[in-house]
């Protein structure tokens, strides 16, 4: 899903995700279609950067990939919902996401799902807009947009 170039340096990364779940500091969650991986996401729930925690009890969403073909149809929206379901379980109350500052589209998105521009950031892992919202409630009657957080 990730595409062919960096491959061997998006492999570390992977293992390093995978050997973080199993020691439960997060979880990777996936979206299928016809038994065909289409969507992922990770939801790092421990050992958070206290900048992006910023004193709340957040968990962090990222590396939220949706295969091009499945796009626009609710499978990045359907992966957040369930990393909030995951983080709410957790013990966390809010979801924060950092989005490369140009990534005007998918800063849209996630404002349009109630997240909300709080930190920003220039370091090793990029030029980065961070944007947090509250866990969405449950799902029986809710709106799509959820509450503001």
């Amino acid at each position: 899903m990730w595409g062919l170039s960096s491959a061997e340096s998006r492999r570390r990364v992977l293992r390093r995700y995978f050997g973080e779940q199993d020691e439960g500091a997060q979880a990777g969650l996936a979206a299928d279609f016809n038994g065909h991986p289409v969507g992922q996401l990770w939801v790092r729930l421990r050992r958070i950067d206290p900048a992006i925690e910023d004193g709340l009890a957040a968990a962090y969403v990222h590396t939220l990939v949706v295969v091009r073909e499945f796009r626009r149809i609710g499978v990045a929206e359907g992966l957040v919902r369930a990393a909030s379901n995951l983080a709410a379980a957790h013990g966390r109350t809010h979801l924060a996401i950092g989005v490369d500052r140009p990534n005007d589209a998918a800063r849209r998105l996630y404002a349009k799902w109630g997240f909300r521009r709080y930190h920003e950031s220039f370091d090793l892992r990029g030029d980065l807009i961070f944007m947090r919202r509250r866990v969405f409630e449950a799902e029986a009657g809710r709106t799509r947009s959820g509450e503001l957080g």
